[in-house]
């Protein structure tokens, strides 16, 4: 028997035990004690039910297909975005490399072109007219109040102790780097087909978990038009009744432009998956290669809450 049904029915046989005791005057003891077991075992099929796994998809088109050979009735209803449905965040747009390059830790200059980034004359005095002593002076005022109230998060600065930077082995839904992709065979060689036509890839981190806790991932990929993408849509790993199963449910439409007339092609498909295999969902129009992989986050660093911040 697989240990997520054991848990089920320990919590339903846990249960009418306190139901029984509770017509049984003088047995709070014990059904306080029996209530701490249930409560247990909740947070137990919780833990489960947050199992991490790290997920990689492709979205790709069939090139050679004819939408006026097969036509869909879409129903609006249909394309819209779950309310909790969320983006994967890309580190790119969290962080610029740029902006941090040529500032130290006090937001000050440090390519060497003078000690807050004026340029000079050769003459110790800069460009703006004022001495490089007076310079001094201001930098050793503003240093002495960034001591006092530390800049947070990268530019422009906030002063802000909430601000954590980006953790791609705890964090959820982070865009991982190349170096973690294991679709790089795969995506090059649908980009060097004809008949195909690479529309997305991601590859990231997530707990999963039951359907009324799960979270979709909204897609947008292809071109541009009229700037709206060809490809739209939402994907969601949740587990299935026994959670013994990853599923992936997929809702995305692509929108193809046939003479001046739009075209929205809808592929709605679910499928159970096991851990460690690649799995295809197919349609005459497009088709997604999905790979699921179990993961546990590393524990945070020692002295370092949750927060990203040190403690005191």
């Amino acid at each position: 028997m697989k240990l997520f049904q054991f848990d089920r029915m320990l919590l339903q046989a846990t249960a009418a035990k306190i139901t029984g005791f509770s017509r049984q005057p003088g047995r709070l003891f014990f059904r306080g004690v029996l209530l701490c077991a249930v409560l247990q075992s909740i947070a137990v099929v919780n833990a489960q039910e947050d199992r991490w796994f790290q997920i990689e998809i492709s979205i790709f088109s069939y090139e050679n297909f004819n939408p006026e050979v097969e036509r869909w009735d879409i129903d609006p209803q249909d394309l819209r975005l779950a309310t909790n449905a969320r983006p994967l965040i890309d580190l790119s747009e969290v962080l610029s490399l740029s902006e941090w390059a040529d500032t130290d830790t006090n937001g000050f200059d440090t390519n060497g072109s003078g000690s807050n980034g004026n340029d000079t004359n050769g003459s110790g005095t800069n460009v703006s007219g004022t001495s490089q002593s007076d310079d001094s002076a201001l930098t050793n005022e503003l240093t002495a109040e960034t001591l006092e109230q530390p800049l947070i998060g990268p530019p422009p600065y906030q002063r802000d102790n909430n601000f954590k930077l980006p953790d791609i082995e705890r964090d959820a839904f982070i865009r991982l780097p190349p170096a973690e992709h294991g679709f790089r065979d795969t995506n090059r060689t649908l980009e060097r087909s004809s008949s195909h036509r690479l529309l997305f890839h991601g590859s990231w981190r997530q707990p999963v978990r039951q359907p009324s806790r799960s979270i979709p991932i909204i897609i947008n990929g292809g071109r541009i038009f009229d700037e709206k993408n060809e490809l739209q849509g939402s994907v969601r790993f949740r587990f299935n009744p026994n959670a013994d199963r990853v599923v992936a449910d997929a809702n995305i439409w692509l929108t193809q432009f046939v003479n001046d007339e739009e075209r929205i092609i809808q592929m709605v498909q679910s499928r159970d998956m096991r851990s460690n295999e690649f799995h295809y969902l197919d349609h005459p129009a497009m088709g997604i290669v999905v790979l699921v992989k179990p993961y546990t986050p590393p524990p945070p660093p020692v002295g370092l809450p949750q927060n990203g911040l040190p403690q005191n």
